[in-house]
């Protein structure tokens, strides 16, 4: 009983729609057929840029020998860690004064390097002393906007009041390091004014021996950071697109996720004596993140730079968007069965993909192909059947299914 009332029901649905559509002057002529629709959703952007790095010391440290001494011996070996106030090289003389005058200099040397030091610290506390907290502003028809504009503000005053403090730190630790270099020569002056022969060079740097010439040319040795960066070079339209602290993105053999990291420098000048013949490259570093990573040097990477992002933003497949005179629209489906168009305000475009930044909400409706529609009108979609339909036909009572095949005929 029940198959032959749907059956019933069914056949006048399809017959009285094809009467509607045959008749004249009828509005169903008018609907709009869409083939597909669409959700809005959110999705991630990110407008890239590949090229390659390798890993570099972060910093090299030449140390120089004075070659109007006599030299003795190296104390230290390449590859090998030294701290500072390492022993280096050494001296070989038998002439008291000329030793002295080696030692001296040196301390002078190194006690200018000191009051520089000193300067720049008494400068970082002045500075620190000159930022003044913030005063709240008592407009009332403002108020909230100044309490945000306030907040902000304090936030960067703490930031930069952070940064002189660690930068005081550091120049402290560069302060007691020259110090303890003085101290050291000091003793080797006493100790040679005492009768004992030979002069000691102490290293004024922490890290790992690079080089050591033999040849007894300046430097003499090459002390390098242990902490590695990533460099690499960008063409003349790539260093137009980069700038300092964008995130990276570091791939490696030795590991399975990239590794982030930010830009660090970027060099004004190219990495070549420009030429008509070719084409300049401009060097940059990348920072890593993390110093977890052991890393040789010399070992070759795949930076990706990433040069714009949008997190969790609404986005379109690009042909969704219809231009008309510089606008952008949408086709928009509401809740009244009818397709709109709407204006929008495009974001990021990234790999055919659109980020959309006003002009329609998160969950709406949209017609995935703007050339199925030419004007604002109701539209229908073809039936879509799956698993879900079946179970709640299957479900409802011989009456709902007619209800609702009714309202689907009758309804303007």
């Amino acid at each position: 009983m029940r198959k032959s009332l749907l059956l019933i029901v069914l056949v006048l649905f399809i017959g009285f729609n094809i009467f509607l559509m045959e008749k004249d002057g009828s509005k169903i002529k008018h609907v709009v057929h869409l083939s597909d629709w669409k959700t809005l959703v959110t999705g991630n952007l990110e407008k890239t840029l590949q090229t390659e790095g390798v890993v570099v010391p972060a910093e090299k440290h030449p140390v120089f020998i004075d070659l109007q001494a006599s030299f003795k011996n190296f104390l230290v070996k390449k590859g090998e860690v030294v701290e500072i106030g390492t022993p280096l090289f050494e001296y070989e003389s038998s002439d008291q004064e000329e030793q002295t005058a080696l030692l001296e200099a040196e301390i002078t040397r190194l006690e200018a390097e000191k009051k520089h030091v000193m300067t720049y610290m008494e400068e970082l506390v002045k500075m620190k002393s000159n930022i003044h907290p913030v005063s709240s502003s008592n407009r009332a028809d403002d108020a909230k906007d100044n309490r945000t504009a306030d907040s902000v503000e304090a936030a960067s005053i703490r930031e930069l009041s952070l940064s002189i403090d660690q930068a005081i730190a550091e120049k402290e630790l560069v302060q007691k390091n020259i110090e303890e270099s003085i101290r050291q020569y000091e003793t080797q002056r006493e100790s040679i004014q005492e009768g004992i022969k030979g002069l000691t060079i102490f290293s004024p740097f922490e890290g790992k021996v690079e080089s050591l010439s033999f040849e007894l040319e300046n430097p003499v040795i090459t002390i390098i950071s242990e902490n590695p960066i990533v460099e690499g070079f960008l063409s003349e339209k790539q260093v137009e697109k980069v700038e300092p602290d964008m995130p990276v993105k570091l791939y490696s053999s030795q590991s399975k996720a990239a590794i982030p990291g930010k830009i660090d420098i970027i060099e004004d000048l190219p990495s070549e004596e420009a030429s008509l013949d070719r084409d300049s490259f401009y060097r940059f570093t990348v920072k890593p993140e993390s110093e977890d990573e052991k890393w040789r040097i010399g070992h070759h990477l795949q930076t990706e730079v990433i040069l714009a992002e949008a997190k969790k933003v609404p986005v379109v497949a690009k042909k969704s968007v219809e231009k008309k005179e510089g606008q952008a629209f949408l086709w928009v489906l509401t809740e009244n069965g009818i397709v709109e168009k709407r204006m929008i305000q495009q974001g990021l475009l990234v790999h055919n993909r659109q980020e959309i930044k006003s002009g329609i909400e998160i969950g709406e409706y949209y017609v995935p192909d703007p050339k199925e529609v030419s004007r604002t009108s109701p539209f229908i979609t073809s039936f879509q059947w799956d698993k879900q339909i079946v179970h709640t036909w299957k479900k409802a009572s011989s009456r709902k299914i007619v209800k609702y095949l009714l309202i689907g005929m009758f309804q303007k």
